[in-house]
């Protein structure tokens, strides 16, 4: 299966690269800027997916079977909340509705699980497990953002039937090695 990774030499991303790699996938890892310190197995194809025009352009070249779309700006702080919602939003309708578009067959997109609105300060679910229907307002624009992508994925499963969407909340993305600072919290119970 030929599999585009958006976003792979990002945190969650080169874990995606490898480990589709790894199984038999021809991966084509899809990121703004090139990373070869990671040394990921696959072809890279540098693209701005907040351009509607270079995301036709590198889906119609590589016509994948599957995408998986984990390109964002997981980090909204220390940026003007309009590049975070801005980026995010644009970025995922782009490579969503151009998926669709495309007759990509599987696609796999990275919300979060702040699209709940359930991590902003103060805020609690009515009840408790809670599911997916559970949501509150939220001042975060990557927040946002993520909400707005699973609202663009509902539109497209209508104009799309043929293409199986899958959403992932997705919580805080830690590397294997990124562990160890916890180490003091898992000490003091």
């Amino acid at each position: 299966m030929k599999v585009v990774v958006t976003g792979g030499n990002g945190r969650a991303g080169r874990w995606v690269v490898r480990d589709l790699a790894a199984a038999g996938h021809d991966v084509v890892n899809v990121d703004l800027t090139a990373r070869p310190d990671l040394e990921l197995p696959g072809e890279f194809c540098r693209a701005d997916l907040t351009s509607a025009g270079q995301v036709y352009d590198v889906l119609a070249q590589i016509r994948p079977d599957g995408i998986a779309h984990l390109a964002a700006n997981p980090s909204p702080t220390g940026q003007a909340r309009i590049d975070v919602f801005g980026n995010n939003v644009v970025s995922a309708h782009n490579v969503l509705q151009a998926a669709g578009d495309l007759g990509v067959g599987r696609v796999v997109y990275a919300s979060s699980e702040m699209a709940t609105g359930l991590l902003t300060d103060g805020v609690v679910p009515d009840r408790i497990p809670f599911d997916e229907s559970e949501r509150r307002p939220s001042p975060n624009a990557y927040a946002l953002s993520k909400y707005l992508s699973e609202v663009i994925v509902d539109s497209l499963v209508l104009a799309h039937p043929g293409t199986a969407w899958v959403g992932l909340r997705i919580n805080n993305v830690i590397d294997p090695d990124g562990y160890e600072r916890f180490r003091a919290e898992w000490d003091d119970l």
